[in-house]
Parts: structure tokens; C-alpha cells; sequence
């Protein structure tokens, strides 16, 4: 079942658990979109001065995180007001950020980093979005080849395909 189609490439898609919407990202028009889960349609464009690319949404905390540029992880409410950075690398080093995760549950945001040119191509770093604490390393992977993600919920798969339709498979 297709939920909704762009003209421009979908970079990213997150679940809200708790507000039953779906948030993607749109690069190409610098925008964030909320769609509702209960058929209810888009609800919601965000617009941003930046670019989103792997979004992930803290539920309880009510905050939406994307990478900026590979270089960035920034973070905002769910209506896109107060955008913080939270985490920066040099935009001219090797290291780019290419993935987060989120552990809903203990507000952790999991940000991996790739460097092409290093022995351990991926670093993971952990983040505590409550504000608790900054950020430290917590795992490297010398493996490569680590692409986009998929979410799940309520036995269902949401992913984007063909960079342009959001799809659900169950």
C-alpha cells in the first residue's frame, strides 16, 4: 500500500510511536513532512533552513534529530521550532556522518560515522537527548557497505523506495 508519493527524492522516513504520525524528509525542498498513520493525510510541512537526511523521532521527549550535510546532528520539537545542533564534525575531515538510531526508551541517540580512509570505517557515538549528559564512543565497525534503515512498528515495515514512495509491507 503506497501511503504517498513526491516529486523529489524521500531521504529519510521516522515513526512517532505515541503521536501515531510518520515524518519524512524531503532534501530537494528542505522540508520535513508529518503524515498522519490513521489515513488521515499530510498534516504538516516543516520547513528547514538545512537539509534532513536520517530522521529519527524521541517520542517522549517530543524531538525530531536528522544529519546536517554529513558534518551535523540536529534536533528540534516535533512542529520543527527550537533547532539545535547537537553534535558537529569538520566539514572537511574524512569523518561523515552516515546513520542514527534512537533507544526511544532511554532517549540515547546512536550516531554512526563513517571514514573512508581510516582502518575502522565506523564509529558509533552515544548522545543523551534528555540533556543528562554529552556524548561518548561506544563501538567501531571495520565492515563497509552500511546503508539506509527501515522502521517497525505494530508488526509493520515502513521504508522508502525508489527514493520517491513511501511504502508499508506487513
Amino acid at each position: 500500500m503506497v501511503l504517498r508519493e513526491e516529486r523529489w527524492e524521500i531521504s529519510s522516513l521516522a515513526l512517532d510511536s505515541l503521536g501515531r504520525k510518520l515524518y519524512y524528509a524531503v532534501p530537494n525542498l528542505h522540508r520535513i513532512s508529518r503524515l498522519a498513520l490513521d489515513g488521515g493525510g499530510l498534516e504538516l510541512n516543516l520547513p528547514l533552513i538545512t537539509v534532513a537526511r536520517n530522521l529519527v523521532v524521541d517520542s517522549m521527549l517530543a524531538k525530531i534529530c536528522w544529519v546536517y550535510a554529513q558534518s551535523s546532528v540536529e534536533c528540534s520539537g516535533l512542529d520543527g521550532e527550537n533547532v539545535q545542533t547537537i553534535s558537529k564534525f569538520g566539514l572537511w575531515e574524512d569523518n561523515k556522518i552516515v546513520n542514527l538510531a534512537l533507544d526511544a526508551q532511554k532517549h540515547l541517540l546512536y550516531i554512526t560515522i563513517y571514514n573512508p580512509v581510516s582502518s575502522v570505517k565506523y564509529t558509533v557515538m552515544e548522545h543523551r537527548l534528555d540533556g543528562s549528559g554529552g556524548h561518548r564512543e561506544v563501538g567501531a565497525l571495520t565492515m563497509s557497505g552500511i546503508q539506509g534503515r527501515m522502521e517497525f512498528l505494530d508488526g509493520k515495515l515502513f521504508f522508502v523506495q525508489n527514493s520517491e514512495t513511501l511504502v508499508t509491507y506487513d
